[in-house]
């Protein structure tokens, strides 16, 4: 018995480190790690740009428009439930946890609540 918790005692860093290596090899460098580049888009101040918050403030309105304002007020400032300050760590738990938005799990992932979350807290 003492042998064997030995063993696995001596034996846990190693089996954490292999594990923790091949982990950090698949999360990194491959060709489909590029972000794309962002469509010109064109400002409030009629210029255009391809700058990400321009181009994620555009696709968050976008979204807004196509799938939350199905519950949620046209005009996010109306909206009883404060959407006007949710993150987008608030919109992907929301998703997950709140039963009528479910259904968005398959659609809302984290770029499209990084673009709401841009959309959302800028200026109106």
């Amino acid at each position: 018995m003492f042998r064997t918790f030995f063993v696995q005692r001596a034996l846990a860093p190693w089996v954490l480190l292999i594990a923790w290596v091949a982990l950090a090899a698949c999360g990194g460098g491959g060709a489909d790690s590029t972000p794309e580049a962002l469509p010109a888009v064109e400002s409030a101040s009629g210029g255009t740009g391809t700058g990400a918050v321009a181009g994620a403030t555009v696709r968050g309105r976008a979204i807004y428009q196509t799938i939350c304002i199905n519950c949620h007020a046209p005009n996010p400032d109306d909206d009883r439930r404060g959407v006007r300050r949710a993150s987008a760590s608030s919109i992907l738990f929301a998703v997950q946890a709140i039963n009528q938005m479910r259904f968005l799990r398959d659609t809302i992932g984290p770029k499209e609540a990084a673009d709401l979350e841009a959309w959302l807290s800028s200026p109106s």
